[in-house]
């Protein structure tokens, strides 16, 4: 079977000096979070069953900060999806 891949991101600017369009694959900018990034998803796979693989790549704003900085290489300590997962 052919793996056909879709990257996805959020925004453009995480694709930062187009380093990602020398794969030739085909790249969705969803928008910021996870409620844009399922809906833009649902939308392109609900028609399409083109690819078979999906990576979702983000920068967490690291792209902002110049290389070989200590807060260039951000990292998770805590997760919360307070969107998600909303208790009454």
């Amino acid at each position: 079977m052919k793996k056909n891949i879709l990257l996805v991101m959020a925004l453009p600017q995480e694709n930062v000096g187009n380093l990602l369009d020398q794969f030739g694959l085909p790249i969705i900018y969803t928008g910021v979070g996870k409620i844009n990034a399922a809906i833009k998803l649902g939308e392109i796979l609900s028609t399409t069953n083109e690819h078979t693989i999906v990576i979702n790549l983000g920068s967490a704003g690291s792209h902002k900060y110049p290389r070989h900085t200590p807060n260039r290489q951000p990292c998770n300590t805590r997760d919360e999806a307070r969107d998600l997962l909303h208790r009454r």
